[in-house]
């Protein structure tokens, strides 16, 4: 049987119907065109560059009768290696992508995106709609099937440019952080002001708002207690940062933490991880640090800061333990977390009782045999503080020659304390020593020079060293807290009592500012330990 010739003919689908098309000519539509210009810094050169591209394009276009003018969409002061801060950019491609655009001109590549994922995957988002971007550098169509090579090419050398210009930034800012040089803008920072010769000067209202804080904070106050007297006497908040109007909690902790306050400056806290991202992260070590004295004039003595430093440490480290009873540090009362008791060592808590406002130890509250101590009035207290000062202001030169040894072998203490900053520089020496051996000992690893066991055993011994050193560290800096908080605390009581006159009632401000705590020995007998470390005994008779 012969094989079937193969045949090849027309074939019409079902349904379809021949139009007959007419010979009326049809009116080309006008393309619709924009321009798209961008500089990326505010320099004179720069804006003429960004004024002249602006102008340029708007004639240009406009003179085209078979084109439509749809605008200038215009960058100005803008870096080229992130979308999402470009305003302008991100409106021009949401308008092309919604079909008012049919076609987008650029100077160069350099100028559309120096980033090439963001400027190859752009493009390809604005072709699948038929909108065409023509570069008139490299006159480039986008449209064209070459275009991706090509122009991954170009994007790669301008991305390589911002990667370059990037680097000798970052290296023109390290040597400048080598060399101790400040380039920090002062107006920006509450209480300061700056000249347009750079010259730093203390801005008086604000100072004086800041010394407030300072001084509130290490009497005793909390954040949302200065917040609160800030609202009620209406202080301003620092307007730069806070466009709430209102105070906030972050912003005292921020400049209670500002070494600028006392004249220093430490440089590179922040440092930009990736030239493309921008993103400048938290230093903890990754990049080198200085740290500039007296650059500039102080808000607040040394003494005070390192005390309120010393302060916020101890406030953090306080812990809720259910077993001795002890808390988180408070402000909610004039006696929050400065009751403890002398039975049990437990804190005080505060009831009401038949009417009457009372503190009471958490170990009786939770069960009475854990511990005997009983409740004692608030306005027990309150008036047992009263009679306490002023028979400390009125026999003051006495109690001064009967605590004097104490207090000025207290303050020899401190001194001794303070005055240890060679122990410290040779531990980080010896720390900063080991560190180093254990990257050394990564890298004799990593080539093989030495075995794992050898490895581990060297390791081990480096870390148990590094651990007794960070150990013996941590204590001298806890040590040197404690000293300048006391010896700030010393001052504060000292200039207070010089001052001070009788109280007639119980003052919240002077009892937080003078009374580190209370110990409650019984109902009848309790002890006022002042900051500077004197205890008065006061015994009472109407405690119940």
């Amino acid at each position: 049987m012969s094989k079937p010739m193969r045949v090849v003919r027309e074939y019409v689908q079902r349904g379809h119907v021949e139009k007959n098309i007419g010979t009326t000519p049809i009116a080309a539509k006008k393309m619709r065109v924009a321009a798209y210009c961008r500089v990326s810094t505010k320099e004179d050169d720069q804006l003429n560059s960004y004024e002249a591209q602006v102008n340029y394009y708007t004639q240009y276009i406009s003179s085209k009768p078979e084109w439509d003018f749809v605008g200038i969409y215009a960058d100005e002061g803008i870096t080229g290696t992130k979308l999402r801060r470009r305003k302008e950019f991100n409106r021009l491609i949401s308008d092309a992508l919604d079909g008012k655009i049919n076609l987008i001109i650029v100077k160069s590549v350099s100028r559309f995106a120096r980033n090439t994922v963001d400027s190859l995957s752009t493009v390809r988002d604005l072709r699948e709609k038929g909108v065409k971007i023509f570069f008139e550098k490299e006159n480039i169509d986008s449209l064209d099937s070459k275009c991706d090579m090509v122009l991954s090419i170009y994007s790669s050398l301008a991305e390589e440019e911002s990667r370059s210009i990037s680097t000798n930034i970052r290296w023109r800012w390290q040597k400048q952080v080598e060399a101790g040089e400040v380039s920090y803008n002062f107006n920006l920072l509450y209480g300061y002001r700056q000249d347009e010769n750079k010259k730093v000067a203390i801005y008086k209202p604000e100072a004086e708002v800041i010394q407030d804080i300072y001084f509130k904070f290490l009497i005793g106050y909390t954040y949302r207690e200065i917040i609160r007297d800030f609202k009620e006497r209406g202080v301003e908040p620092p307007n730069k940062t806070n466009k709430s109007g209102l105070w906030q909690t972050s912003t005292i902790k921020s400049i209670l933490e500002n070494e600028k306050y006392m004249g220093d400056v430490i440089l590179q806290k922040t440092y930009t991880r990736d030239f493309l991202s921008e993103r400048r992260v938290l230093n903890i070590g990754q990049a080198p640090q200085k740290y500039v004295e007296n650059n500039h004039p102080a808000i607040i003595d040394r003494t005070t800061w390192n005390a309120v430093q010393a302060e916020m440490e101890r406030r953090a480290n306080l812990r809720t333990v259910e077993k001795s009873g002890k808390g988180r540090y408070s402000g909610q009362y004039a006696f929050s977390g400065k009751i403890e008791c002398g039975c049990c060592g437990a804190g005080y808590r505060r009831h009401h009782q038949h009417g009457n406002r009372a503190w009471v130890c958490k170990q009786h509250i939770k069960k009475s045999s854990l511990c005997p101590a009983l409740p004692i009035r608030e306005n027990v207290l309150e008036a047992a503080f009263v009679r306490t000062l002023n028979d400390i202001i009125q026999n003051h030169d006495r109690i001064i020659e009967v605590v004097g040894t104490a207090v000025n072998e207290a303050l020899a203490e401190a001194g001794e304390e303070l005055d240890r900053n060679d122990e410290l520089i040779e531990i980080d020496g010896q720390i900063e020593t080991l560190q180093a051996r254990i990257l050394e000992l990564n890298k004799q690893r990593g080539k093989r020079e030495i075995d794992a066991e050898q490895y581990n055993t060297e390791s081990r011994e480096v870390m148990t060293k590094l651990d007794a050193l960070f150990i013996e560290r941590d204590l001298i800096a806890e040590q040197r807290n404690t000293a300048t908080l006391s010896k700030a605390f010393q001052e504060v009581v000292a200039e207070f009592l010089s001052k001070a006159g009788a109280q007639a009632e119980f003052d919240r401000d002077i009892f937080a500012r003078l009374v580190d705590k209370i110990i409650v020995k019984s109902r009848e007998n309790i002890i006022f330990v002042l900051k500077d470390g004197t205890e008065v005994k006061t015994v009472l008779s109407d405690a119940i």
